[in-house]
This record gives structure tokens, sequence and C-alpha cells, in this order.
């Protein structure tokens, strides 16, 4: 079990704690945390196989210690105590795929068949909450991407009921050897049958001006568009700290990726739809909870149910109206107040596994990391580097052919974020639509010890 991502300074042993104790179900325990530089969003999830597909995964919040300085009054001054008392009810708002398989029955479809099954889900889940949702023929053609329905034409397929690229879709898209698909069910790629279950609905105090949330994506495979029908939001923390506040009406969620907001409660008693919808090629799907005020009427909480609210973005994740605004991440400035046996711990230089698969580095040194994506096709892809966050300083398109970040930034500018960059413990790989391409992180190397980079899909 690890989390994401508590920092255990003076220590490699995973990103854990040191020592276990078990939760019951249906309780809501409550520690006592030391560390003093280290509050806000996070969540625990399996490391072992797929088991965080299965629904091993949950929210961890940390309040900051009395004192730690927080951004609130660039909010508003005069609302200061009530955002601080929102604040602390902060509510977790977990987002997650889910499939009618488990992972082992998905992994050993996939290896039967040779292609990535995983990519095409049954479900989204909020808090939990969800059930299957099957779009209209008409839905379907009409928000499949250009790109998609271009390859998909020409090779005489369509999106599968389950808003899916077929197999044969995907086998164009990327190519396998060994591509067996008649070992594919057609529950998994084709058939869409809807299901009675319940959407989430999320509670607004009818007494209170404003409220707090901690939106997480857990999922394993999608990036999602967010957002709250006629609600503006405040994003005031990013992956475990405050950032200067920005307003917006929507935003992209990645695996791992989490991100805490305001909502001032200033509309009518009555039902706003949360709308979640994947911006993932291989699949079209979207899902609904409710922010539902105290005081109005109680929303149909099972599916079908309909919510009248105004959207923000559609059902494919796309803005409404050119004026929507989506968090961006180049605009994030980070609040600096506060800041402050196995293979792993075998030495590197005497470990021959027949790859370069181990980066060694001094303690209190600045490293560069440039993730290359080659592959044409390849979706956004979130990486994780356990024990300390990083700044993401530059991406683009095309190789990276020069010999440090140095060079590169002489020659091409306009592609890094010198000062002031967004400062992550995720970083998304740019999509490698139409060429290949690279993101540049770098990292200060502050907790000595043998720690896992790796990709989260």
């Amino acid at each position: 079990m690890g989390n994401f991502l508590v920092r255990p300074l003076s220590s490699s042993r995973g990103s854990g704690p040191k020592s276990r104790s078990s939760i019951s179900c249906h309780l809501t325990p409550r520690y006592t945390h030391t560390r003093a530089d280290i509050y806000g969003s996070y969540f625990y999830h399996a490391h072992a196989r797929g088991q965080i597909d299965d629904g091993c995964y949950g929210p961890i919040t940390i309040r900051p210690k009395y004192g730690i300085v927080n951004p609130f009054d660039m909010i508003s001054r005069t609302d200061l105590k009530l955002l601080e008392a929102a604040e602390a009810r902060a509510a977790p708002l977990v987002i997650s795929d889910w499939r009618h398989t488990t992972s082992i029955q998905t992994w050993g479809l996939e290896q039967a068949a040779g292609t990535e099954s995983a990519l095409c889900v049954d479900s989204l889940l909020v808090n939990g909450k969800g059930a299957v949702d099957c779009w209209s023929r008409e839905d379907l053609t009409k928000y499949t991407s250009p790109a998609v329905a271009s390859v998909l034409q020409h090779a005489n397929l369509s999106i599968t009921d389950k808003g899916c690229v077929p197999p044969d879709g995907m086998a164009i898209l990327l190519p396998t050897p060994g591509l067996n698909i008649s070992a594919i069910p057609p529950s998994v790629f084709d058939v869409c049958t809807p299901t009675q279950g319940y959407r989430e609905v999320i509670k607004a105090p009818s007494s209170k001006k404003w409220m707090a949330l901690n939106i997480i994506s857990s999922a394993a495979i999608g990036t999602f568009a967010v957002s709250f029908d006629e609600h503006p939001i405040w994003v005031f923390a990013v992956d475990g700290h405050y950032i200067e506040p920005l307003q917006v009406e929507a935003l992209i969620l990645s695996n791992g990726e989490r991100y805490s907001i305001f909502i001032q409660l200033d509309k009518p008693c009555s039902n706003y739809a949360i709308r979640i919808a994947s911006l993932s090629l291989p699949q079209l799907i979207s899902t609904t909870a409710v922010l539902s005020y105290e005081t109005a009427e109680p929303p149909n909480g099972s599916y079908p149910g309909t919510v009248t609210s105004k959207p923000y973005i559609n059902q494919a994740g796309v803005n409404m109206t050119a004026d929507v605004v989506f968090f961006n991440q180049a605009e994030m400035l980070r609040k600096l107040a506060n800041s402050d046996s196995p293979l792993l711990y075998q030495d590197p230089h005497a470990i021959n596994i027949g790859a370069n698969l181990t980066i060694a580095t001094k303690n209190n040194t600045w490293v560069d990391l440039i993730f290359q994506v080659k592959s044409l096709g390849q979706p956004p892809h979130p990486i994780h580097k356990h024990s300390n966050k990083g700044f993401i300083i530059g991406q683009g398109e095309g190789n990276f052919t020069w010999n440090s970040v140095a060079e590169a930034a002489s020659e091409i500018p306009e592609n890094f974020t010198l000062a002031l960059p967004p400062y992550r413990d995720g970083f998304i790989t740019p999509a490698t639509a139409i060429g290949p391409t690279w993101l540049a992180v770098r990292y200060h190397v502050v907790n000595p010890g043998a720690f896992l980079l790796h990709c989260y899909i």
C-alpha cells in the first residue's frame, strides 16, 4: 500500500508510513501527523498488481498546522474566516473509472488478445457511485474526435455502442503483433447495457457562504474534464500545497492529480450537475453527480435522472461557450511561504539487468529529467516520482535533441517556464497525436535513498 504523496524524509522504504494500522470499514479515522510542512489532499492506493482498479484506494486529508499562511485573502479579505472554516470541512470528491471485470481478468484478456482492452471501461464513478450510461448513436457520432473518425472511416469501422474505438480500430491506432481479437468478449468493447445505479449527491449547506472539496483522480486510464454547473470554482491548492487561487469554470484531471477548490454558494437553492467527461480518445464516456443545496427539493439520486442546470461543458468535456475558462497549469503560482536488499537497495553500479533503468544522483543537487515520447498515438502519461515533487519547466513537440535544458532554453525559450514553474508531484507527458513530444522536469534531491519513478497507466 502506498500514498500519493506523503513524503517520508530520511527513509527510502516506499512512500508510506513505517508502521501500519488497520482501518475498519464505515469509520473515518483521525491521526496526528508530526511533520509541520505537509498538509493538503492526498490519497492511498494499492501498488500490488492492478488492485487500484479493483477499488483499493481512498482519500487522505492532512489539516494544515496552525500558523501556516494560506492565500485565501486573495479570494476575499472579508470572507477570510468563512473560507478557513470551509477548508476545515472540505469533503473528498474521488473520481475513478470502473470495469465489470477484475484487474486479474482484464490482464488475462489483454494477454490472450494482445491488445489494451483496459482502455474501454464500463462506467465512471464519483465517490464510488455511478452506473452504465449508454449514449445515443447520434451523440456517439456527433462527439467522436475528427482524428479518430477519419481513421475509422477509412477502415469502414465506427465507434461501438459502448463508445469505444473497436479492437480493429485499436489495431490501426496502436499496431500490435500477435493480435487475437476473437479472444475479446463482445461485452468488453461493443455491448452497452444500462444499469440502475446511484449518483453521488454533494450537500451544499444552505447556511454557509462557501464550501470546499478535494477533487482526486484514482482512475487507471482516463483523463477527465470536471465542471460544476453555474458555479465557478476557486482552485486554491494543487497536489497538496497552496497556490495563488485561480477562478475557473472547469479543470482537466489526470491520474493521481488532486485539486482543492472553493465553491461560493450564491445561487438559488436547487440541484446543479457536477459533470465529469472523459477526454481520452479511445472512448466516449461521461457521468454526473449532483451539487444539492440543503433546502432544495431532493434530487433524483438514481439513474436515469435529469438535472436541468446550465452546463459549462458538454458530455465530451468540451466548453459550451468560448468564454468558459479551464484551469491552466502555466498560470499556477505556488504559494512559497510554507515550503520548507530488494533491487532498489542494491548498488546501481553493481546491477546488471540488461538495461539502464537506474538513475544515480547526489543529495542537495538539482536534476533535470527529460521524458521523450516517440510512439505515435500515445495519450498523456501520468509520471510520478516517489519521495519529492518537481518543477515542470518545459515541454514541446519533436525530439529533444539538445545536450541540456540550458541549451534548449536558449534556443527555444518560448517552450520553457523557468520563473515560477508549476510545482507538481505528477508530471503529465504531452500526447503524441502527430509526432514525438517531450517534457522537462527539474527536482531538488533532498532525501537520500532509492525511490521509484513510474507511469500510472
